[in-house]
């Protein structure tokens, strides 16, 4: 491949980027939201404005018609915009990036950033979003919206970032690649993000290291949302790239140095025809099919019968008939689907095989039939044909479908829930790939899913960490605990049973209640709040968008947090701000302030009634717990969050969504009345969120990473290996002493703050621990993390249980370094008494000497206790809409539970040992759709089975229904097995012992075996013949 001269690479993209600053005559004529969305001279505010005409506030609230992909664009864009204003500047982002890259290639001696989740697949939750899988001969490369490319050369059982070092693309959208025929390291990417537009984009990026490093070319995407929908190489000309994008269709002759524009318009697909590679066939959204015989030098406007209203359209033509050519297109108001057109002649004609209006399904919609009218086409929409059968193609919205004769027929191929037969893929699909043999790739807003050869889907999203975060809390008991609201995939909690969604959904706000770590707070878009009371098993709606007061809608992404006074207080912002005392049972709507939506609180916490609401360029305040003054001389940029010293409750911080210097950080230290500027050290860029640290110490997160405040030097960034990326929230783990930042596409990730302790073990919680345990005994493993910076040789902790504890002293080897976690030997301990109980871990000694941070030594589980050996065994199968269905134990008439279900993943078995206690105990299932486990909904039932420790079937249920509870009784009495009266499992001497001493007993008899009343030389003999047998 040639290189012309580098002077053109330098002087040509100034040429392009003046192109791109105007969107062209097509864009004016069309006046649509969609085409304003893809106008970078377009503000926000006019976009929305159109976007209400089409769609009133309330209207548009289901999930449907794009108003959650729009409400996504709104909030990213308006979050780096003032009110009013220009585009985000991608160019400023990537210049700042590179800036930075420098600087991080020399690690300095400062703490090291973790990943830390999801480090797994939530349980009924997503990976993240993927918008394109490419496949080339070094493997499988997955573009993430916000997340950079990954790359997978094991087919999905791994994923890295591609090229590995310091990873630069996580804060970039990307959308397609290419990989030079003639040189694989060479590849061309597409950044932006094609279906959302809710990240940077740069324009056509390059690199000749398979990812390590990446430069411009000759196409770049200085402002806003311009987006590259796919890029291609001609057949057979690697140097003759084709773009396709928001502002038109570009061409290089010259590998990427330059190009030139042939279409302007959005040109959102084309196909190459592979035997005369000088024919193109585009589509451009809202307009049609053209056609080019002359490379793009002229086209020819190729009609689609019975077309009018079009609006996104998707190309597809087939391998092994190239002129076979198919459009897939949707409706430009409603979003849902127009109908399939097939081209038999190479693009010179087309005529349609499915129309919607004649009766045909809906292929955007939401319905395994194709009834509904709902649609989000401009977020989800693909096409793949199969490289063997030009009759068979595969479309993706929603759902994925499927035709077998030519675009003539369709099937549901796939669901996003599972129903019906079809199997559950999730929602959203964006992009299609066939693999050489007919097997199937599959990016949606999971992530990657391959369909086999026998048509099972299989998702291999696991270590693809592109989770795009909004916010995340921390459990102030349980050291590890999180939770975190993520878009497309809901909100996940992890804790020692793993990663598991609890709320689908766009998660938002969520918090941990300060007292009980079992009370979760979560919400979805528009202000949509949720509180639970059981970890997340179940959980109730405290408020909606659909009414009045609390339930007006909010902003996509309400804020809403407890006060640190008291954490049954609870304050949410939407245009009022509103307080509940009883943790979200009642509401009371506090002062009047503008119609403006909140998008930032902040309390004092030092002065209950100080308040600041953040209204996008507005700056409030309360004093009196009640009633707002705006604060003046602000610059009038927005407002990405504020924040109230923890000793002064006159002294706030604010950050600010802007591009300008100086304008990043401001701190007024009298309350509002006047501002200083705290921007020095800071790129040019948005400042998304705001804390500080136990010391007084002030942390930003920002679009390029984490800075740490100084008075003397400024701001500088904070800790090694973070990607560059932006971070939408900050939570200080105190007891750890740890940092944590989620990002938006690189998942939650850790970082140690100065000043750590040299001895300090962290007690994070019990390994596999059995909350019923037999015998008159517990058994349990702790896991401790070394949050200190010695390593630490030896512990000394105490187990506590009732009044009674041991002490255990245990040498770590080798010694446990700092920031790694260990897992102790298992230790069992008698009991007195049967029953529930507290088993709870406390660190005495570390190195020999007293632990010098006490306040993270503790973790505590419950258990109950059961004086027998009787384990029976519980075994439930998911059904595929299993996510509502769950089961606790209790005693019967007891108002509290001994156990409780996890979650497990649909079609999935779970095998558990029950080791029951004496007396009658309930089994009882719940269901919040009320079709138990038949799941009719998608034709896949669940049940469960419950065992004694014969394999005697105690209860049972498969593939049946129930309104909302179902409940199954067994009592455990003594002897459970036959001979033995302790009830321990065991024919033993104290078997033996029993019987002997009721030996002659005439009535009212416990040893009696044979069932005659009486205990004689038979009754002993009988057990005899079984002493030394286990009951197992």
């Amino acid at each position: 491949m040639y290189r012309q001269n580098y002077i053109l690479r330098i002087i040509f993209p100034v040429i392009l980027c003046v192109h791109f600053l105007g969107i062209g005559a097509y864009a004016q004529e069309n006046n649509s939201w969609q085409n304003q969305l893809q106008d970078v001279n377009i503000s926000s505010e006019e976009v929305r404005q159109n976007f209400g005409l089409t769609w009133p506030e309330l209207d548009a609230v289901p999930r449907s018609n794009g108003k959650k992909p729009f409400e996504r664009w709104a909030w990213w864009t308006e979050r780096r915009t003032k009110p009013h204003g220009t585009r985000p500047p991608s160019k400023a982002w990537w210049d700042a990036s590179q800036e930075l890259k420098q600087t991080l290639l020399y690690p300095s001696s400062g703490p090291s950033w973790s990943y830390i989740g999801n480090e797994d697949i939530p349980v009924y939750g997503g990976a993240g979003r993927v918008n394109n899988i490419v496949v080339f001969d070094g493997g499988w490369l997955a573009c993430a919206p916000s997340g950079g490319l990954w790359l997978s050369d094991d087919e999905g059982e791994s994923w890295n970032t591609a090229g590995g070092g310091v990873d630069e693309l996580s804060a970039v959208g990307t959308t397609d690649v290419i990989v030079d025929p003639d040189n694989p390291n060479h590849w061309f990417l597409a950044t932006g993000d094609g279906d959302g537009a809710t990240t940077y984009s740069i324009g056509l990026l390059e690199t000749f290291d398979s990812g390590a490093n990446w430069t411009t070319t000759g196409l770049a995407m200085p402002e806003g949302n311009q987006k590259i929908f796919k890029i291609d190489f001609q057949p057979g000309s690697p140097n003759v790239v084709y773009v396709c994008s928001s502002t038109g269709l570009y061409r290089s002759e010259d590998a990427g140095v330059s190009f030139n524009s042939l279409k302007t318009g959005i040109v959102r697909d084309m196909v190459i025809h592979t035997d005369s590679t000088h024919i193109l066939t585009i589509a451009l959204d809202n307009v049609g099919v053209c056609r080019s015989v002359d490379s793009g030098l002229s086209w020819t406007n190729i009609p689609l019968p019975q077309s009018e209203g079009l609006g996104r359209m998707e190309l597809a033509s087939s391998v092994s008939h190239p002129d076979r050519i198919y459009a897939f297109v949707a409706n430009y108001f409603a979003q849902s689907t127009m109908g399939v057109w097939r081209s038999d002649d190479g693009g010179v004609s087309f005529y349609p095989t499915m129309l919607r209006a004649e009766g045909g399904p809906n292929l955007h919609g939401w319905t395994s039939d194709g009834s509904d009218y709902s649609g989000q086409a401009w977020w989800d929409m693909c096409i793949a044909v199969d490289p063997f059968d030009e009759n068979k193609i595969v479309l993706g919205g929603v759902n994925l479908w499927e035709s077998n004769d030519g675009g003539y027929s369709w099937n549901c191929e796939a669901h996003w829930s599972g129903q019906g037969e079809y199997p559950q893929v999730h929602a959203d699909q964006h992009g299609l790939t066939f693999l050489s043999d007919g097997r199937l790739l599959v990016a949606n807003d999971g992530g990657v899913y391959l369909r086999d050869s026998f048509g099972q889907y299989a998702d291999k999203s696991d270590g693809l960490d592109i989770a795009q975060i909004y916010r995340l809390g921390l459990s102030p008991h349980r050291h590890s605990d999180l939770i975190c609201g993520t878009q497309d995939n809901g909100t996940s909690l992890y804790n020692s049973d793993g990663w598991k969604r609890i709320l689908d959904g766009d998660g938002m706000g969520c918090f941990f209640h300060h007292l009980d770590s079992n009370i979760l707070f979560m919400s979805a878009y528009y202000g949509l709040l949720y509180r639970s009371t059981d970890a997340g098993r179940s959980n109730t709606q405290i408020a909606n968008y659909s009414g009045f007061g609390i339930n007006e809608v909010g902003n996509w992404l309400t804020p809403w947090l407890a006060s640190p006074h008291n954490p049954e207080i609870i304050y949410v912002g939407k245009k009022s701000v509103y307080r509940s005392d009883d943790a979200g049972d009642t509401w009371s709507t506090l002062g009047t302030m503008s119609d403006t939506k909140a998008d930032a609180i902040a309390l004092s916490a030092t002065d209950p009634n100080t308040i600041l609401v953040a209204k996008r360029d507005e700056l409030w305040r309360s004093t009196n717990g009640y009633d707002f003054t705006e604060l003046l001389n602000l610059p009038g940029e927005t407002i990405g969050d504020v924040l109230i010293s923890s000793s002064d409750s006159n002294e706030i911080w604010v950050c600010f969504g802007s591009y300008s210097n100086a304008m990043q950080v401001w701190v007024s230290y009298d309350g509002g009345g006047s501002w200083e500027d705290k921007s020095l050290g800071l790129q040019a860029l948005p400042v998304n969120t705001l804390i500080e640290s136990p010391d007084g110490t002030i942390y930003a997160g920002t679009d390029l990473g984490v800075y740490k405040y100084d008075e003397g030097s400024g701001w500088s960034i904070y800790g090694d290996g973070l990607p560059l990326t932006i971070i939408t929230d900050l939570e200080i783990r105190t007891a750890t002493s740890r940092l944590v930042a989620a990002s938006y596409g690189r998942g939650v990730w850790e970082v140690e703050l100065p000043s750590l302790p040299s001895l300090d073990l962290t007690a994070l919680g019990f390994d596999d621990f059995d909350q019923l345990q037999c015998n008159w005994e517990f058994s349990c493993a702790p896991t401790f993390l070394n949050t200190g910076t010695d390593p630490a040789l030896s512990v000394k902790y105490a187990v506590k249980w009732d009044a009674n504890h041991t002490e255990i002293l245990h040498e770590f080897n080798p010694p446990l370094n700092p920031n790694e976690t260990r897992v102790l030997p298992l230790s069992s301990h008698q009991v007195d008494s049967t029953g529930t109980r507290i088993i709870s871990i406390h660190i005495l000694e570390v190195n020999g000497n007293l632990d010098e941070t006490p306040n993270n030594n503790s973790v505590y589980e419950s258990c109950t206790v059961s004086g027998l050996g009787y384990r029976g065994t519980l075994i439930e199968w998911a059904g595929c809409n299993a996510e509502d269905l769950r089961w606790s134990l209790a005693f019967e008439g007891a108002s509290s539970d001994i156990l409780q279900s996890t979650p497990i993943p649909a079609g999935d078995t779970l095998s558990r040992i029950l080791c029951l206690p004496e007396g009658c105990l309930v089994l009882q299932w719940d269901d919040e759709d009320g079709d138990g486990w038949l799941d009719s909904y998608c034709d896949e039932a669940g049940g469960f089975v419950w065992l004694s420790p014969f394999d005697e079937v105690l209860a049972s249920s498969e593939n049946s229904v129930f309104s909302a509870t179902n409940s199954f009784l067994h009592c455990v009495n003594t002897p459970w097995c036959y001979s033995d009266f302790d009830g321990d499992g065991e024919r033993t001497v104290t078997d033996l012992l029993w019987v002997l001493s009721e030996y002659g007993c005439l009535s009212g008899c416990t040893a009696d075996l044979n069932g005659d009343g009486l205990v004689t030389v038979i009754d002993l003999m009988n057990l005899l013949s079984s002493y030394g047998v286990s009951c197992y």
